[in-house]
């Protein structure tokens, strides 16, 4: 008995083990090593004093030049919109190759035509007897695929085991959502890889929100608005994955969902993914929906969004023409509008919207007008500003230059009064007069 016992102890102890490594196995990057030689490490000297790292890419090579993309941050001072800030400029910007640690290379920026997005290339002179890989990339991005990266605090660090990560969406700006938390500050640059090759550029390095911009985004940018070449070899042979366990489990949420509100949120969110083994079950339980709140703007732009061609679009299209008279004046008909744009009631609309707009603008009008009798010179400006052909230009002359002559009791406006009158009516019905007086005073 005990015999017995001790060889399934022993076969339960080498079946872990068989589990274990192939569970470490699928949690490895089989091509992340041969990589490694076309991702850099970037320091950027500023000439604020301040100091940025990141990592690099090398994607195409050209008159023994290597031209590497990486996040425009790792180079660049950036403002708030995203574009190359003025305040400061790179001084130098020096690099490593994992196959030549012990020295450093300087690169240089290139003059790019500037965008919003953290994308930009630089140049480093080929050291001598470099290979690097072009092999591969792939466009292939899904949710729930799994994902590694090349650089992490000045090093090559590849993640392995429990810090791998994963695909959790492509959002509405084309970029990837990643679940990991291996990535720390500092990776920015890195590439992002899949089990079929480099799928993006990571530009977002917080372990709670990284980001990365798809290849083909990359692609685009270098070879379309940069003129450069992109030389590294696309993955055709791809296995397109079956539906994933995530997939699955959406489906069960929805279906379990007892919430109306909850369930639409859900479903719109499959069916933005088109894709999935129950899309259609999908498509048409969320068409259902949103027609029964067809009434709720929110749900009305909805489903244009998403059902253009709906067997309700006529009907949806009647509704949203009836409740447009029903918005605030400075948006009313914009929603048809803007959802329709070849509807039946578009010149209907337009017109409305036209006159709507002229009651506004006179209500404005007379506004700034009652605030010019009160005295207010800012008001003016701006009135001349919106109004230059209004119809209180004459009672504006009249304002302006009693104003002027009313300050020539004081000694010390006596002459800005004529020159303001003269700014807003370098012709008007007093501005001869008004000459005279500024050149009287100031020869005094």
């Amino acid at each position: 008995m005990l015999y017995f016992m001790k060889k399934y102890i022993t076969l339960i102890i080498g079946l872990t083990t068989i589990f274990s490594r192939v569970a470490t196995a699928q949690n490895q990057c089989s091509f992340c090593e041969d990589l490694k030689n076309n991702v850099v490490t970037i320091t950027t000297s500023l000439s604020d004093g301040s100091d940025e790292n990141g990592f690099g890419t090398i994607v195409s090579e050209v008159a023994n030049k290597l031209y590497v993309v990486t996040a425009k941050h790792v180079v660049y001072k950036l403002d708030n919109r995203g574009f190359i800030s003025s305040d400061a400029k790179p001084t130098s910007i020096k690099v490593k190759f994992f196959k030549d640690q012990g020295k450093v290379f300087t690169a240089r920026p290139l003059n790019l035509k500037t965008n919003s997005l953290d994308i930009t290339l630089i140049e480093i002179d080929k050291p001598q007897n470099f290979k690097w890989s072009k092999n591969f990339y792939s466009k292939a991005i899904q949710s729930g695929t799994k994902v590694w990266f090349i650089g992490r605090a000045g090093g090559w660090y590849v993640p392995t085991g429990a810090s791998v990560g994963s695909i959790n969406d492509v959002d509405s700006n084309d970029e990837i959502i990643i679940d990991i938390t291996s990535i720390q500050p500092g990776t920015s640059g890195a590439p992002l890889l899949s089990s079929d090759g480099i799928v993006g550029l990571i530009y977002e390095d917080s372990p709670t929100g990284s980001r990365a911009y798809p290849i083909e985004k990359i692609i685009k940018v270098m070879t379309k608005d940069w003129n450069y070449e992109w030389q590294m070899t696309l993955n055709t042979n791809i296995t397109q994955p079956a539906i994933t366990d995530r997939e699955d489990n959406a489906w069960v949420e929805i279906v379990n969902e007892k919430k109306e509100k909850n369930k639409m949120e859900k479903l719109e969110k499959y069916v933005s993914k088109n894709q999935g083994a129950h899309i259609d079950d999908a498509r048409t339980q969320f068409e259902g929906l949103l027609f029964a709140n067809i009434n709720r703007p929110k749900y009305q732009e909805l489903y244009v969004k998403h059902f253009p061609a709906g067997q309700h679009i006529n009907e949806v299209e009647n509704i949203v023409w009836k409740n447009s008279s029903g918005y605030v004046p400075e948006i009313r008909y914009e929603l048809y509008m803007e959802l329709f744009p070849n509807g039946k009631y578009y010149d209907r609309a337009s017109k409305e919207r036209e006159k709507l707009n002229a009651v506004v603008q006179t209500q404005e009008e007379d506004a700034l007008f009652a605030d010019i009798k009160k005295g207010q010179v800012f008001s003016v400006e701006k009135y001349f500003e919106k109004y230059p052909q209004g119809k209180y230009l004459d009672q504006i002359d009249d304002i302006l230059w009693n104003k002027a002559l009313d300050g020539e009791t004081e000694i010390a406006f006596k002459e800005k009064g004529f020159e303001e009158y003269l700014q807003f009516f370098p012709k008007g019905k007093n501005h001869k007069t008004a000459l005279e007086k500024v050149k009287k005073y100031k020869m005094r």
